[in-house]
């Protein structure tokens, strides 16, 4: 089970080390060719991304294959547009982990629904993002600039722990929302006993009273809202039945 990188002073300076170089190499090359280059790295908004080691460790290697010969080479798409080398050989390697993600999940959800239909609706969104990463060829401009995001995020190495604290994280967003519950704070002080996301998504799922408490949507695997419905006693009933809390107040 991946867990959450914690970051040392040496991982700070290979992350900006890395991303200096590629920078640097970009704004060394013709500004004609800047029109087919990927976009400058931001050491901010890569950090604020990475979930674990493992994914530090590809995000560093992979800048660190960049080179002036494979970002000046290009590659074409059926569609006519162009890309460097170096981002076409990162785009195919990230099409391929994403697969690979995307049929662990799907093995997983038919693995554990409790009935047939459960489940039903992230099957059709896994077999959809599948079929668009087929369409790679055709995509132009902005469209193609977002499927390319989409199979980068749906790539990480990290993917189901990336998952799982995005999940966590809206999920104490949403659970904001009954903090005028009487035994809020009961159920708070188990969820941050609970450092794993992973663990954290398999908590809250052992209780399906509890997961339908927390209506969370989600577009392009990006967007999420999260909220509980305003029933109070069908959460006293979940934190002492299905999650086994007996210290609650009633």
């Amino acid at each position: 089970m991946d867990s959450l990188i914690r970051w040392k002073k040496g991982d700070y300076i290979k992350l900006g080390q890395a991303v200096s170089r590629f920078n640097k190499i970009i704004n060394e090359l013709d500004v004609d060719e800047r029109e087919y280059l990927p976009d400058l790295m931001e050491y901010k908004d890569l950090k604020e991304h990475i979930t674990s080691r493992k994914e530090l460790n590809r995000i560093i290697k992979s800048l660190r294959r960049a080179n002036i010969e494979n970002l000046k080479e290009t590659r074409t798409f059926d569609s006519g547009e162009e890309i460097s080398r170096w981002e076409f050989s990162e785009i195919n390697k990230a099409r391929r982990r994403a697969l690979r993600n995307l049929e662990v999940e799907r093995a997983g959800i038919l693995q554990n629904r409790p009935s047939i239909g459960m489940g039903d609706e992230r099957l059709s969104e896994i077999k959809a993002i599948e079929d668009s990463f087929e369409t790679l060829n055709e995509k132009t401009g902005s469209d193609l600039k977002r499927l390319k995001a989409r199979i980068m995020t749906v790539g990480r190495s990290d993917y189901k722990l990336a998952k799982d604290k995005l999940f966590m994280d809206n999920f104490y967003k949403a659970l904001e929302g009954i903090s005028n519950f009487q035994n809020y704070e009961v159920l708070k002080k188990e969820l941050d006993k609970i450092k794993n996301p992973t663990k954290f998504y398999e908590f809250v799922n052992k209780s399906p009273v509890l997961m339908d408490l927390f209506l969370w949507y989600k577009e392009s695997d990006s967007l999420f809202y999260g909220g509980f419905s305003d029933n109070e006693d069908a959460f006293d009933s979940t934190l002492l039945f299905h999650l086994g809390i007996s210290d609650i107040k009633v």
